[in-house]
């Protein structure tokens, strides 16, 4: 999950006031499963828990329960465990899911900070947003097993890039034609290895062309204002660098936004962030 891209504020006496550039309310497409509200509000339950003993947990044990608290609720929705690990992600990517290895990945620097004071719902949100990348995934595993009931475990995890294992578990819970979570089973496929496959790869790559650079301008900048030796000259060429990467960056975030699997794993993940709030 990409954190959300800012941009410099214009007043030089504020230098380090960003603003978040704005994306419009998302919904889940369906409340099923993950999305549902008993096992967001379940989620958040065991979150609150987790980060009540944050301090007292090292590195290793904060993965290991935020991956017990991801895979507690993904068994209610009868979805695959996932591998919880801890990476060395980008600044701009707090968690990703990867469907191949069936592996959800922490940002370390996440796993090791004390207890982070009003950011706890931001954890909580991109736990749960990878989470459900996993039940999209797994959804597509099962339509590709209703399409075609003779398929091996094998074929169908080469066909949704996916573990056999878990092709193995999809191919005993099929999504049939006729099935009520069919038509959004098959918009996840769509556009992950249909008609909107192209275009999903394309925006993937603008993104992961254009976030390292914009995390690398905005930490210049927010170096230059830290450091008291900084020229006024030094400081307005960062904000020079940041202001010329506003608009590609902003374009290729909102492109990845609005990416009907993004979009609705967002959605999840917001919803979960504000019951955590609360």
């Amino acid at each position: 999950m990409l954190g959300q891209i800012a941009e410099p504020d214009a007043k030089a006496e504020k230098p380090k006031e960003l603003k978040s550039v704005k994306t419009k309310k998302e919904e889940p497409l369906d409340s099923k499963g993950l999305a549902s509200e008993l096992q967001i509000a379940g989620f958040v339950s065991s979150m609150r828990g987790v980060m009540a003993g944050w301090d007292e947990l090292s590195p290793e044990a904060r993965v290991k329960a935020l991956g017990q608290a991801a895979n507690d609720q993904l068994a209610v929705a009868k979805v695959p465990r996932v591998d919880a690990q801890a990476a060395a992600l980008d600044a701009m990517r707090a968690g990703q899911f990867n469907a191949s290895d069936w592996t959800l990945f922490i940002n370390e620097v996440l796993t090791k900070t004390s207890r982070p004071r009003g950011g706890e719902s931001n954890i909580a949100d991109t736990l749960y947003h990878e989470a459900r990348h996993a039940e999209q995934h797994f959804k597509i595993a099962r339509l590709l097993a209703g399409r075609d009931t003779k398929a091996t475990p094998e074929q169908i995890a080469a066909q949704a890039r996916i573990p056999e294992p878990v092709a193995a578990q999809a191919k005993i819970r099929p999504i049939g034609e006729q099935d009520s979570e069919a038509a959004v089973a098959t918009a996840y496929y769509e556009e992950q290895h249909g008609s909107g496959a192209a275009h999903r790869k394309e925006v993937m790559k603008n993104v992961k062309r254009w976030m390292p650079i914009y995390a690398k301008a905005l930490e210049k900048r927010e170096k230059a204002w830290s450091d008291p030796t900084a020229t006024d000259a030094e400081r307005r060429q960062a904000d020079a660098e940041l202001q010329k990467l506003k608009e590609p960056v902003t374009k290729a975030y909102m492109d990845y936004r609005a990416l009907l699997m993004e979009s609705d794993a967002h959605a999840v993940g917001e919803k979960v962030g504000e019951t955590y709030g609360r």
